[in-house]
């Protein structure tokens, strides 16, 4: 159920407003941006999302970070493979980090944070329990994961469930 919920629920930082369509991803190669952003002019094809690894953007900016800001504009965005070059055994290197921060538009850990609440959310629409929600999410307990729907959306996950059921 994760997978699914993942593949239809990315982060929020790196994306256009709103919900992410429940349509299927396409892994995104830069010899190919021009031709989408021309075949779409003033609109977006019917992508759900667009995937890239991130260690081919990680550069010191140039044309590879114009071109996936020009997607971001218009496509959700998954990044692949960050885990791999920060989690290692080398210590963090600074410059890789502000990097990450240049394509994705956060830090490491808000990019981790958006990706947990929006998960939280699919599960909470899907009617999970917050208990099981937090535990699978890695959250220390159902008070935990509701902090951080109050910090970050200004009310509880029970309030933003209930919020979401009446605009049902």
């Amino acid at each position: 159920m994760t997978a699914t919920i993942l593949s239809a629920n990315l982060p929020p930082s790196a994306f256009p407003a709103g919900p992410l369509p429940p349509r299927a991803g396409v892994g995104l190669k830069s010899q190919h941006v021009e031709d989408i952003l021309a075949a779409n002019e003033g609109s977006s094809a019917d992508i759900g999302f667009f995937e890239v690894h991130a260690e081919n953007y990680m550069g010191a900016g140039g044309k590879p970070h114009d071109q996936l800001r020009r997607i971001r504009e218009r496509y959700p965005l998954s990044v692949h493979g960050v885990g791999m070059s920060i989690g290692g055994a080398q210590p963090i290197d600074r410059q890789h980090l502000a990097r990450f921060k240049a394509v994705v538009g956060d830090t490491p850990a808000d990019y981790l944070a958006h990706w947990r609440l929006t998960l939280a959310q699919a599960h909470l629409r899907a009617g999970r329990s917050l208990k099981s929600i937090a535990h699978e999410l890695g959250y220390a307990n159902p008070s935990a994961l509701s902090r951080v729907f109050a910090q970050k959306l200004g009310m509880s996950a029970r309030d933003w469930r209930e919020a979401v059921d009446e605009g049902r």
